[in-house]
Order: C-alpha cells, then structure tokens, then sequence
C-alpha cells in the first residue's frame, strides 16, 4: 500500500519548473510566491534589526554573480557546474561589526541600494549583510554548485569536502578564517580565493581587523554592482531538475558522512510543498516573522527557513548561532511568531525554565521541530514557556531535500511527525521486503517525491543501495496511524541501524528514551546497544539531570532501573546500565549521534579489560 498525503493540503497548484534557477523561482511573482509588494523584508539581522527587502538581495545577487564572474572567469551559460563549485563555511551571516569594512573606499558610498540610509555607518553599524543566501544565489546565477559546510568542522574534516566536491571559491567568517585557511592550503585554494561573510559579533575580540589579504563579500557588491547588469541566465527545459545547486553532507550519525546532490528542481518542489501545506493553515495574504538561528549549512534550515519561509513573504530574523539568551531577546523583540528549532533547543528552555519565564513569549504561535521523545512534564513546560504556541513536529531527511511530513496546526497528534506533505508517497517495507498494506504495521520507510535528491557525489554504491526505482530508502523504522482527524500520520521509531537486539528481539532506544524522560529529574537521555555474552546486545541509557535537580546519581538510577522493571518487557530492561552525564552529544540538528557514546563506551570496557589483567 502506498500512502499518500492529506486531502487537506490539496495539490500542488502546478508542476515545479524545470527550467529556472531556485533564486528566480523565489524572487519573482511569477511563480506562486507571496507578491512581492506586500511581503515582509526577507532577511533580518536578529542584533541590529537592519534588513533585507526582496529588491535589496536581487540587487546584491546579481552584484555578488558579476564580480565572482569576473575573479574566476565564469560565466552564466558557459563551462561545466562542477567547475564552478562554491563553498561556504561560516556561522549564519548576520550584520557587519562596527569598523569591519570602510565604505568610503567603494564608489557610490552613500549611494547604496539598501533600503536603509547610507548614514548606517557613521552610526557603527554598517549596511547589513545577511549575505549568504545572496551568495549561494549568485554562485547558482552562474549556473555553479554550493556546497555549504557545517561551522563546527575542523580543518581536516572542511578541507574533504573541498576537495570531494572540488570547490575553487570559499567564503567564511572571520572567526573561522585560521580554519580555513588551513583546510584551503591543503586542497590548493588561494588566499585571494577565500572571502569573508560578516556574522556580526562572532569574535571575541570585537576590535579585531579584517586582514589587507582577504576581501569581504561587501567589496564583491560594490566592485560588481559597477559591472552590472549580468548577461541573462538562459537554461533548457528540463535543466533544473538535472543542475546540481548545493551537495550537501548528510549528518554521518551512522557510517561517514556523503555528499547530497540536490537539484535546483529539488528545492522549487519542497518550497511548494512546505507552502501548499501552510497555505491551508493561515488567512489570506497574512504573512509572520520566523526565528532563523539554526545553522544555513544544514538542509532543515537551507530549504525551510532560508527558501521556505521567504517565498510565503515571511520575515527571517537571523541569529549567527545559537544563545538561549539572544534567541530569547530576538523573539520578544521582533514579535516572532514561528520558531523553527532542534529538540535540544527545547530541552534548553525546559532546563532554563526560571530564566526563561522572565520574558513574555506569547507572541509566539508555531514550534517546529524534528520529532523528538518528550515525557509528559516536558510537554506542560513547554507549553508553560510559549502558552500560545503549538509544538509541530515533522520527519525530514536531506536526500529529501528536505521536509517529508509535518504535523498541521488544526490535527496536532503527539509523537507523529505529521502527514505526508503533497505530493509525498511513502511505503513500508517489512525486513523481508514485503510491502506491508495496513496501518500500526512497522518497517522501513521508502518515501518518492518530486523533491527526491539525484543521489551520492562520487558514491555509485551508496547511490544504488539507497535509491530504488524512484523510491529512496530512509534507513527509519516508522509505521503510520490515525490522527484524532482521521488523517494517516508517520511514526518514526528509530534508525534501523540502531536497533538493539536483544536475542532475537528488536528494541528500539527512542521508546526506552522516552521511558526514560518521563521521570521527572531527567533532561534528556540516550540509549545504546552494549555486547553481552548471554543476549548479545543489551540496552544502556545515558541521562542528564536536570539543572536543578537534588536527587542523588544512585537514587535516580535506582528509580529509572525499578520503572523499567514495572512498566517494561524484561528484554527492554536496561542490563547495559545507567550512566550519568552532563550532555547527550548531538549533531546541529539534534540528532543523538549514538556513535560518540558507543565509541565512549568501547574505550571504557578496553580500559576495564586492561585492568582487570593487571
């Protein structure tokens, strides 16, 4: 049986193009997007409030692509994609630091296309530049390829994928620059091949000087506004859907990470999804502001803040990384009405609850995040925290490019992710690769989309076990099931790689995980499989005690091992142990990477090998 999505959502109005760049498709009325004059300004810098209004980042896309044209030799309708690859490695790109960059060099200071007034820097501030979707957009202008790279990548792990995806350009933020120069020297990019995004305060020293070396993405406006206008961009029918607009990595929570080739088709078609869904859910014409403080490297926040939210005329108020303290401030301060946030962001504000309850976060309406376990008093604290907002959860992956499902504001299911967005097919395949047909029956997900990655950067193996005839693999144990509504919504149970197995029985961690939370000391938790001689594998959880917690360490894990025992088969028992830790190591995305804990694990029993024969 294949499932399908809600009848409420409705189709998509009309197919996705296949013959324009992602930028045009999102800065022009012609395709379905909110109008342009009456959407909110696109990019907001969450610090200094200095925004971005859809002419102004047109204007610096086009100025960005002709300077970079002009440095590299590349042109809009010549050379190969691969020889125009791009990468940027930077937190998000926010507003310039105070004397970061002096206008006064450039022609036309004070004759800026910002809709700000040129009198911003004798104010400090400086025009903003919440930049790197601009730049991705002019890099596309190009017909090149983006390859975004997450910010806490160190030299070795920045300089692989520079050199698997063969980039010639990078751009980064001053605070990583030592980084990146390291990792450029090693793939051979030059230095005058490195360009500086401005992410506001992101360093520690905020009198720090931009080196004579290094030139900023605002000299490439200024220097390519003088070159404008651009030859036009002409592509063939069916060119979207083959030309690669970002490889992005896949978060390597189990095996190394691979690149992701996505289509600019890719992103159009989740972009209409994403909006065909939230079409149902608001007035006409009504648009909001939307938190922007997940990192852009990752495809939650590339494709649904970065494209998403701008192309219903939403407003993203952009943070440069996550502060519990700044994010707060921001939304209070701009009125923000959707937070789009990892599940460690909400575990922050339940453990930081007395803190938090000092600001007045009524204004905010959605919470929208990955599916995640959360006990029942997490819930009531959330909704103490935000007591108008709904908590919206959704399955996503980035060979989908990105969004899957996600759970509507008028059928709320708790633990779903939500129906399947349109024009989303998803199938259950049992372990023996039989389709199962009904509802509550589990297996793995097999999901096909218009929004469907075109597979692995140089990964041919990979790419045939993991796409399948139109359909890919996702590697999730999930089931589907009846809403209060009556709509089919998706349950992810966990990776099926995670599975424990104990004997012949499979015992997923993300069940004892939410066992595990339900006690009212926790924060969080994360369960593994550890070997044992008798079963094979058992279950070990990690916790983390909430902050104010006074419970000892042996009273919890005596508790947690009596509530297992009570409401648990004894296969789920945790044999493995209860380990008591300060954090649960995440990826940006809040995926439990179980792979630190297991590797934390083997060295703990090495060492106990090794002293027991002592």
């Amino acid at each position: 049986m294949v499932f399908s999505a809600s009848s409420r959502w409705g189709p998509l109005s009309f197919e996705p193009p296949s013959d324009i760049p992602i930028s045009q498709f999102i800065l022009e009325d012609r395709w379905g997007r909110h109008p342009v004059e009456s959407s909110r300004p696109m990019y907001t810098c969450g610090l200094s409030g200095i925004s971005y209004s859809v002419d102004d980042v047109k204007h610096r896309t086009e100025a960005i692509a002709a300077s970079l044209g002009d440095v590299m030799s590349w042109s809009p309708n010549k050379g190969n994609e691969w020889d125009k690859v791009v990468a940027i490695y930077s937190y998000n790109s926010v507003s310039p630091r105070s004397g970061a960059i002096s206008p006064k060099s450039y022609p036309g200071y004070g004759k800026s296309q910002h809709s700000g007034a040129a009198s911003d820097w004798e104010h400090g501030m400086g025009k903003a530049a919440i930049d790197a979707v601009p730049v991705m957009w002019a890099t596309h202008r190009l017909s090149g390829i983006v390859t975004p790279v997450n910010s806490n990548s160190v030299a070795p792990e920045l300089a692989s994928q520079l050199s698997q995806t063969g980039a010639k350009v990078l751009f980064t933020c001053l605070s990583l620059l030592s980084v990146a120069v390291i990792a450029a020297e090693k793939v051979g990019i030059p230095t005058d091949r490195i360009f500086l995004l401005d992410v506001g305060r992101d360093t520690t020293s905020p009198d720090s000087e931009i080196p004579q070396q290094f030139s900023t993405v605002e000299s490439l406006v200024q220097w390519g506004t003088s070159k404008l206008p651009l030859e036009p961009l002409c592509w063939k029918l069916g060119q979207g859907a083959s030309q690669i607009a970002f490889v992005c990595f896949s978060s390597g929570t189990s095996g190394m990470p691979k690149g992701v080739k996505i289509s600019h088709r890719n992103i159009i078609a989740n972009t209409m999804q994403i909006a065909a869904s939230e079409r149902v859910q608001r007035l006409p014409d009504m648009t909001e502001t939307a938190l922007g403080v997940l990192p852009q490297s990752h495809i939650y926040a590339l494709v649904v803040i970065c494209h998403g939210c701008v192309y219903r005329g939403d407003e993203v108020i952009v943070l440069p990384k996550y502060d519990l303290q700044d994010m707060l401030r921001a939304v209070v301060k701009h009125q923000i009405r959707s937070l789009f946030v990892v599940p460690p962001i909400l575990l922050d504000c339940i453990r930081g609850d007395a803190n938090v309850g000092k600001y007045d976060l009524s204004c905010v309406a959605n919470i929208l995040t990955g599916a995640a376990s959360f006990s029942a008093g997490a819930w009531a604290t959330i909704q103490k925290i935000f007591p108008n907002g709904l908590l919206r959860q959704g399955y996503g992956l980035t060979e989908v490019a990105a969004v899957v499902s996600t759970s509507p504001r008028f059928d709320i299911f708790n633990g779903s992710s939500g129906p399947l967005l349109p024009s989303v097919e998803c199938k259950v395949i049992d372990q023996d690769g039989n389709e199962l047909t009904g509802l509550d029956q589990a297996g793995e997900l097999w999901v096909r989309s218009p929004s469907l990655a075109a597979g692995y950067l140089n990964n041919e193996e990979a790419t045939r076990e993991t796409f399948v005839d139109g359909w890919m693999r996702t590697g999730d144990k999930g089931l589907f099931r009846l809403s209060p509504g009556g709509v089919e919504n998706v349950f992810v149970i966990d990776r099926i790689k995670e599975l424990i197995k104990v004997k012949s029985m499979q015992v997923a961690p993300a069940e004892l995980e939410a066992h595990v939370l339900e006690h009212p000391d926790v924060a969080d938790a994360a369960v593994i499989a550890v070997d044992d001689e008798r079963n094979g594998e058992v279950p070990k959880a990690f916790v983390v005690k909430r902050a104010r917690s006074s419970i000892s360490d042996e009273d919890l894990t005596r508790q947690i091992h009596d509530s297992f025992r009570a409401h648990k088969s004894r296969f789920k028992w945790l044999r493995g142990g209860i380990e008591i830790l300060t954090t649960i190591p995440k990826s940006p995305s809040g995926k439990i990477l179980r792979r630190a804990l297991k590797d934390k694990e083997r060295e703990a029993a090495l060492y106990r090998t090794r002293t027991s024969k002592m």
